[in-house]
């Protein structure tokens, strides 16, 4: 579902910066629009549930299943938001700025 030629790049790219700045490691969640998930997505979700059931003494399957079904309804709302916008009135910065005055690269090539 996922080719690495859609992840791979972006992932060199942060965890190189990640390792030099912040000592740390980069894992990169990807998501399909309709609730796929990347292999990588996949492993960190398991542990999680098995971490929260761990401590919280409750089954795995419960745990899983609560997180992929808030997972799903958060990519379906955030879906649901780009595709007809927010119901919310507009905010009072509203077309103050313009999108060419907001830098949306947050790689620094060199």
């Amino acid at each position: 579902m996922f080719t690495s030629s859609m992840r791979m790049p972006k992932k060199t790219a942060y965890n190189r910066r990640v390792i030099e700045v912040e000592h740390g490691s980069f894992t990169p969640l990807i998501f399909s629009t309709a609730g796929g998930m990347g292999k990588e997505a996949i492993r960190y979700h398991e542990r999680l549930a098995a971490l929260i059931a761990n401590k919280r003494g409750e089954e795995y399957n419960h745990v899983i299943t609560f997180i992929r079904r808030r997972l799903r309804f958060s990519i379906l709302r955030t879906t649901l938001m780009a595709l007809r916008g927010t119901r919310k009135p507009a905010t009072k910065y509203r077309g103050k700025f313009s999108i060419a005055d907001i830098d949306m690269n947050l790689i620094q090539y060199e």
